[in-house]
C-alpha cells in the first residue's frame, strides 16, 4: 500500500467553513465522501503513478486499509511472493525458553511459511494468587514467569507495503478480559483503535529495521481467557514522518496540483521511489513489536521476527470468470463496473475488473443546493461462502489500456481495478449498522464455494443532517468453486 500521507498531497481542499464547531461522524464522513469525489475527478491520464496513487488514496479516505485472511486453496494459488505473503497458525511450536524470553515458531500449511520470534515480557516476577473455599484471594509467593499470559503471534502477512500482524495472549486465569474488551469496543464506537492509550491503557509500537513506522490497532477479541488483537503496519511509512520529523522524507513548499507538469510529477514520484527504497524491506529485516497491556495484564510484551528468505517477485494469476456489470445513475455521479477475473494468493481472494466513473459536477452542486441535501453513491462487491459468511470487497483502480466509453456526463476512460476484502475496521461496523449484515473481516478456513455480485450504496443527507444509508445489489449472483 503506498504512503496514505503523500497521496493527499494534490489535493486542495478548504475546511476553514468548519472550523467554529465540532464536526458529527457523518459530518466528517461527508466531507470524506467529497474528498473522495475531488481526487476521482481529477484527470491522471497522463501519469500512470499519479493514476494508482490517486485510487488507492481514495479508498484510504475512506478507512479502506485491508489484508485479507485465509481461503484456501491448492499451494500453486497459495504461495508466498514479495508482495504476498503469509503466515498463519494456530499453534505454536516453543523452541527454547531463558528467563523471561520464549522462543517459539509458527508455520502455515497452506503457503508453507514459517517464521521463529522471541517474546519477551518485562515483568519477569509477579505476584501469584491463591483463592481460598471463600473465593478470597491471597497473595501466595513470588514466582518466575513470562509475564501474566502465554503470548504469541498467531498471523503475520504482507500485501504490497502493508503488514497485518495477530498476536494471542492466554491468561491462567481470568484478569478482567471483559472490562478491557468493554473499553476497546467503546473507542471503536468513537472512531479509534485499540492501541489509543488513553481510552484503552494499551500501547502499541512497531519498528522495521529498527526504525518506528506507522501502525494501528484494528481488531480485537476475547474467547475465555484468551485475548486476541490485529494491527496494521504500513512498511514504507515511518513514525517520524506522520510527526513530520522525517528529515530523509521528501518535502515540497507547495502541493502538486491538477495543473502540475508531467515534469514535476515524474520527479517527485522518483523522490518517493528512492526515498522508500532506503527504508528497511520487511521481508529481509528485525520486525520488532511492542505492546504494553497495563500492569494489570502483564505490562509490556515484545515480540521479534525476521521473515528472512528469498521470494518470487511475481503477479497472480488470474481466473477468467462472468462476474456480470452493475451500475447507477444519480444526478451528477455515474459509475459502472464489470467483474471479469478473480486470483487467490497468501493472503486470500481478490476480484478485478473494469470501472469507469463520471461526474458533472455542475448538476450535482445545482441537485444539492435545490434540494438542500448531500448526497454520495459508490460500487462496491458483496461475496458469501458456503459456511454462511458475508465479506465486502472495496477496489482500488489502475490504469487501464486507454480506452474510454460514452456516459451520461460524456466520454470516460475505463480503468482496471483490484477488489480485497474489508478487514476490521470501525467502517466495517458501519456497514454492518447500515445494512443489518454482520460482515466477517477475514475469509474463513474450509471455503469451497463463493457468491458474489455488485452492490450499489447511497449515502444521502437531508436538510437537517439526517444521513441514510440504502444498499442494492445491481448484478446478478454468481457462483465459483475455489480450487482445492
Amino acid at each position: 500500500m503506498d504512503n496514505l500521507y503523500k497521496h493527499l498531497n494534490d489535493v486542495e481542499t478548504d475546511f476553514s467553513e468548519f472550523e467554529d464547531e465540532k464536526l458529527s461522524e457523518e459530518e466528517v464522513r461527508q466531507i470524506n465522501n467529497r474528498l473522495k469525489k475531488k481526487i476521482r475527478s481529477r484527470d491522471y491520464s497522463g501519469s500512470k503513478k499519479a493514476m494508482v496513487w490517486a485510487g488507492r488514496a481514495a479508498a484510504i479516505v475512506l478507512c479502506c486499509l485491508t489484508v485479507g485472511g485465509g481461503v484456501y486453496a491448492a499451494a500453486f494459488y497459495r504461495k508466498n511472493t514479495k508482495n504476498d505473503f503469509r503466515v498463519k497458525s494456530s499453534e505454536s511450536k516453543v523452541i527454547s525458553e531463558e528467563g523471561n524470553k520464549v522462543t517459539k515458531e509458527i508455520y502455515d500449511d497452506e503457503t508453507g511459511g514459517k517464521i521463529t520470534y522471541d517474546v519477551v515480557n518485562e515483568n519477569a516476577e509477579y505476584a501469584t494468587l491463591e483463592y481460598n473455599s471463600d473465593g478470597d484471594a491471597k497473595l501466595v509467593e513470588k514466582v518466575e514467569k513470562a509475564g501474566f499470559a502465554n503470548a504469541e503471534i498467531t498471523s503475520i502477512s504482507k500485501e504490497n507495503e502493508q503488514l497485518t500482524i495477530g498476536v494471542k495472549f492466554n491468561f491462567d486465569k481470568d484478569p478482567g478480559l471483559e472490562a478491557l474488551k468493554e473499553k476497546i469496543d467503546n473507542t471503536a464506537l468513537e472512531g479509534g483503535s485499540w492501541d489509543a492509550t488513553d481510552y484503552t491503557g494499551i500501547s502499541l509500537k512497531t519498528k522495521i529495521g529498527g526504525i518506528e513506522m506507522v501502525c494501528w490497532g484494528n481488531d480485537s477479541k476475547v474467547e475465555g481467557n484468551s485475548l486476541y488483537l490485529n494491527f496494521f503496519v504500513l512498511s514504507n511509512t515511518t513514525q517520524a514522518f506522520f510527526d513530520g520529523t522525517d528529515e530523509n522524507a521528501p518535502k515540497r513548499e507547495t502541493p502538486l496540483t491538477a495543473d502540475a507538469s508531467q515534469e514535476e510529477i515524474d520527479a517527485w514520484a522518483k523522490e518517493w521511489d528512492e526515498y522508500e527504497s532506503s527504508l528497511p524491506d520487511a521481508l529481509n529485516s528485525t520486525i520488532e513489536v511492542s505492546i504494553d497491556l497495563g500492569k494489570d495484564y502483564g505490562d509490556t510484551y515484545t515480540f521479534t521476527t525476521k521473515m528472512e528468505g528469498n521470494y518470487e517477485d511475481s503477479e497472480r494469476e488470474l481466473i477468467s470468470v462472468d462476474g456480470g456489470s452493475g451500475e447507477y445513475d444519480l444526478e451528477g455521479m455515474y459509475e459502472t463496473m464489470t467483474i471479469d477475473s478473480y486470483s487467490m494468493g497468501a493472503t486470500g481472494l481478490q476480484f478485478h475488473g473494469t470501472v469507469t466513473w463520471k461526474e458533472d459536477w455542475e448538476l450535482y452542486n445545482k441537485t444539492c443546493d435545490e434540494k438542500n441535501i448531500e448526497y454520495c453513491a459508490f460500487l462496491r462487491i458483496r461475496a458469501w461462502d458456503d459456511l454462511g459468511n458475508t465479506y465486502l470487497m472495496y477496489y482500488t483502480n489502475e490504469p487501464g489500456d486507454g480506452s474510454e466509453i460514452d456516459t451520461p456526463y460524456g466520454k470516460a476512460p475505463v480503468n482496471r481495478f483490484t477488489a480485497s476484502i474489508y478487514d476490521k475496521a470501525t467502517i466495517l461496523d458501519k456497514f454492518s449498522e447500515d445494512t443489518g449484515i454482520t460482515y466477517s473481516s477475514q475469509w474463513a478456513d474450509g471455503i469451497s464455494q463463493i457468491t458474489f455480485a455488485i452492490e450499489k450504496v447511497i449515502d444521502m443527507q437531508d436538510a437537517d443532517r439526517n444521513v441514510k444509508t440504502t444498499v442494492e445489489l445491481v448484478s446478478e449472483p454468481v457462483t465459483i468453486d475455489l480450487p482445492q
